[in-house]
């Protein structure tokens, strides 16, 4: 039995297969699809790189009662619907929605919007403070403790135990019921807030008679160096993490009567006297700067104060009825926006006030035409709307094929007509029309169809050109050359292209595969509408008619012809192979990989500029 008969039957079991649930060992669930898709590449052989999948996990970030959603595994350029888990809880918070950030200050996704990972990420449950607060006791014999108030859960509670009494030193910090301390044995800590009322001790103990009482002033958290020293030791203090919105300015020796190495460094050094020393380390607040958030969108971030240095995280809001939010103007402060067309966005706050605006418009959105000279059709439309295209002057020499575009959900009524109608999406298009024309090899008469795709002319036809060594027909058979095109090494087919015309490299390709909607669905729009086995036929919407020539391997045998196609770039990796792009017939990917050169696969040629 011929191998593409086999190969036919095994993938016909394979997608049965495919179809139904599977169940891991572990008793989770997977996707019958993504589980043919690894399958599908093991069996060939050829695992793509560039297919890439990423997983999306979802952290209950300290939920106390429910379970978080199971991963999601997503393909490149997919979408996702993020999951509502409202049987989540952590009182006294609120679940919200998702958030790219343990601590809420990333990128905010509510539950059930749209979401495209570029990466392996997690996803933390958001929590919004419902407002309750809890008190913090401080049972402290040191002169000026620190700390006591009323806290909301989880935020941060710094505490300061005070002035040793005379003849004492700071032993450490006890909590009831019990916290954890960022430094127990610091007379300045911090903790973390519980959903409970707290009572923290500070413990001193006596100073030995032979030592003398370093006392360490500093409402820096973690402060240290205090303790009990004998005369002519080396002590070295540290003024600890700056307190919010203060930072360190220098250390004041209260009384001892000591040298500092350098007042003006957070850690510096003393040499003990014979006498009690106390230093206190001083901070200076640090300014805020408004920011004013101009915005006629429903719940908008609000205006606030930060600090230079600060990431502030800006929201538009939801838009009225009947619009939509078109971007952001940073009106004053000369700040630079993460990303201006997102409702959502980030800047870094300087020094000076700043006033960002968000710009709401009609609900409408852009038709560019890319269809030759007096193209008409173009302008902004409303979701819905009928919009009509009418192509212009074609160049010279080249006639209209139809008319294409990168976005899946816009569908013509007639691609083939020079003036054509479609239904405007909720986003922008891109409609472009096709011209073709046809070049003939005056190497050996041989004329090829030609296509503008984008702003670069392909052949639409596997090249056929023979050469004394390098290339062969699929199988040794002249029809599969008339039908297919020649297969080429790489080094021949670095050369065998015609005067004006050269074999793409990888950033032409990535072009072309852009141009036609990105890798994921792009093979769709290249392949062309027959010739592709088991229903593997594209739409050929840009003309380009890729066919399935299948490839010769380095050793000599033939594989594939019909059910996959390979094409040449001119770009090497660097470790002795060359890239390739190739197309299944079972999927709509365009793939990228390198391979031996010395494989024999299709040339489709690329005019020089």
């Amino acid at each position: 039995m011929k191998k593409p008969i086999m190969y036919a039957i095994i993938t016909a079991i394979i997608a049965a297969i495919a179809a139904m649930t599977i169940v891991g060992c572990n008793g989770d669930m997977g996707s019958g699809n993504e589980k043919m898709d690894d399958f599908l590449e093991k069996f060939r052989g050829e695992k793509d790189s560039t297919v890439r999948k990423y997983v999306v996990k979802y952290d209950g970030n300290n939920n106390t009662g429910g379970t978080a959603p199971k991963p999601d595994t997503v393909r490149a350029g997919n979408k996702i619907t993020l999951p509502n888990k409202n049987t989540l809880s952590n009182d006294p918070y609120d679940f919200v929605g998702w958030n790219t950030e343990k601590n809420g200050k990333g990128e905010k996704y509510s539950v059930g919007s749209p979401y495209t990972p570029t990466s392996n990420v997690t996803l933390y449950a958001d929590w919004q403070s419902t407002g309750v607060r809890y008190d913090v006791t401080v049972s402290s014999v040191g002169t000026g403790a620190y700390g006591g108030s009323s806290y909301e859960y989880r935020e941060t509670v710094t505490i300061y135990a005070g002035t040793a009494p005379s003849g004492q030193q700071f032993k450490n910090w006890t909590a009831a019921p019990a916290v954890t301390f960022a430094s127990a044995n610091s007379p300045t800590t911090t903790f973390t807030m519980p959903a409970n009322a707290v009572t923290v001790t500070a413990n001193f103990e006596a100073i030995p008679a032979d030592k003398y009482a370093v006392t360490v002033s500093s409402k820096g958290g973690g402060a240290s160096g205090g303790g009990s020293y004998a005369a002519g030791q080396t002590v070295t203090i540290n003024a600890g993490s700056d307190p919010f919105g203060h930072r360190f300015k220098d250390w004041t020796v209260t009384n001892g009567g000591v040298g500092l190495a350098n007042a003006n460094s957070k850690t510096t050094t003393f040499i003990m006297p014979g006498n009690a020393v106390t230093v206190t380390a001083n901070f200076y607040e640090v300014p805020t700067y408004s920011v004013t958030i101009k915005s006629d969108g429903i719940n908008a971030s609000k205006d606030s104060s930060y600090r230079e240095g600060d990431e502030v995280t800006i929201n538009a809001g939801t838009a009225l009825a009947n619009q939509r939010f078109k971007g952001w103007t940073v009106t004053s402060g000369g700040v630079t926006l993460g990303n201006a067309e997102s409702a959502t966005t980030k800047f870094t706050m300087p020094a000076n006030a700043v006033t960002v605006t968000a710009n709401f418009g009609a609900n409408t959105y852009t038709v560019t035409v890319s269809a030759g000279a007096g193209a008409t059709g173009g302008g902004d439309y409303s979701p819905g709307e009928t919009v009509t295209i009418k192509m212009g002057t074609a160049p010279t020499g080249f006639v209209f094929k139809g008319w294409a575009t990168s976005s899946s959900n816009v569908f013509f009524t007639d691609a083939n007509n020079t003036t054509t109608t479609f239904t405007m999406p909720s986003a922008a298009v891109t409609v472009t029309a096709i011209f073709g024309g046809t070049f003939t090899d005056s190497r050996n008469g041989q004329t090829y169809n030609t296509v503008a795709i984008g702003s670069k002319m392909w052949m639409s036809e596997n090249l056929n050109y023979p050469t004394s060594s390098g290339s062969w027909c699929y199988s040794g058979s002249a029809d599969n050359c008339a039908k297919y095109g020649r297969l080429y090494d790489w080094a021949t087919a670095k050369t065998v292209c015609p005067s004006g015309w050269h074999l793409p490299d990888t950033a032409e390709w990535r072009r072309l595969v852009e141009t036609a909607g990105g890798s994921s669905t792009a093979g769709k729009k290249l392949k062309s509408t027959s010739g592709w086995n088991n229903n593997g036929n594209g739409t050929d919407d840009f003309g380009f008619s890729a066919l399935p020539g299948g490839r010769r391997n380095a050793g000599g045998s033939f594989n594939d012809a019909g059910y996959n196609g390979n094409w040449w770039a001119a770009t090497e990796d660097g470790s002795g192979y060359a890239y390739y792009r190739y197309v299944y017939y079972y999927d709509d990917y365009v793939h990228e990989i390198n391979n031996d050169k010395g494989n024999g696969y299709s040339v489709r040629c690329l005019q020089d500029d």
